[in-house]
């Protein structure tokens, strides 16, 4: 059982960056704390931390079955936790929700860093990551048909089904979610870019470039044609 005011005894010394857990007032104000610190003293990028402080309140939430209370963590409240989310939630037989869990132990593990807590007084060892299964994807004659094919009697909407084929070869938006929000008026047409808010990752500003020749090439479908 490890008792937080032995951590904060540490003989080489706290880092003066660490979040205090015992003058934090409420979850809220230590998970500002923690996004602060994950903010300023790591690499992380935004969308890590948003994900982060998520897996942090739903494991904090009182209504689950084996609720984290951190202003009293205890070894036995971490490993119920994730002991009820891998034998409820994650399935060993499809490795459904893995990431799930690799997220939940990463995000305790920026609340120990961010509070000075050495992760090895909470161990976890995750169970084995599921195979990936093989892409398939399609030959270039079936791409080019795709992208040319006469999908209705209509041409234009022909026309606009065969360059959503071509825009997700080429330009790789995640499908469904980042095409069906995608707007002419995020288009950089110096640039050749797009930037957009990614609906999976709460609005957070992806970019992609954009090969020139949807933009100023005449092989190709033009985004300009959209207009």
């Amino acid at each position: 059982m490890v008792s937080l005011e032995s951590v904060y005894k540490n003989p080489y010394g706290q880092n003066p960056f660490c979040v205090k857990i015992e003058e934090c007032k409420d979850l809220e104000e230590l998970l500002f704390k923690v996004r602060k610190y994950a903010e300023t003293q790591t690499l992380l990028k935004s969308a890590t931390i948003n994900r982060a402080i998520r897996r942090l309140t739903a494991m904090a939430n009182k209504k689950q079955e084996f609720p984290i209370d951190y202003f009293n963590l205890r070894q036995d409240q971490w490993i119920y936790n994730m002991t009820w989310y891998k034998e409820n939630i994650y399935s060993s037989e499809t490795g459904e929700n893995f990431y799930g869990l690799k997220e939940r132990k990463e995000a305790f593990y920026l609340l120990l860093e961010a509070c000075g807590i050495p992760r090895s007084y909470f161990p976890y060892q995750l169970p084995s990551r599921p195979k990936h299964k093989p892409i398939q994807f399609p030959n270039p004659d079936k791409a080019y048909e795709l992208t040319t094919y006469d999908f209705f009697d209509n041409k234009e909407l022909d026309w606009y089904w065969q360059f959503a084929h071509l825009y997700n070869f080429i330009v790789e938006p995640r499908s469904p979610s980042e095409m069906a929000i995608m707007r002419i008026r995020w288009i950089d047409w110096d640039s050749c870019t797009i930037e957009f808010p990614q609906p999976k990752l709460h609005g957070e500003i992806r970019k992609i470039v954009l090969p020139e020749v949807f933009i100023k090439g005449k092989t190709r479908k033009k985004l300009e044609e959209l207009c």
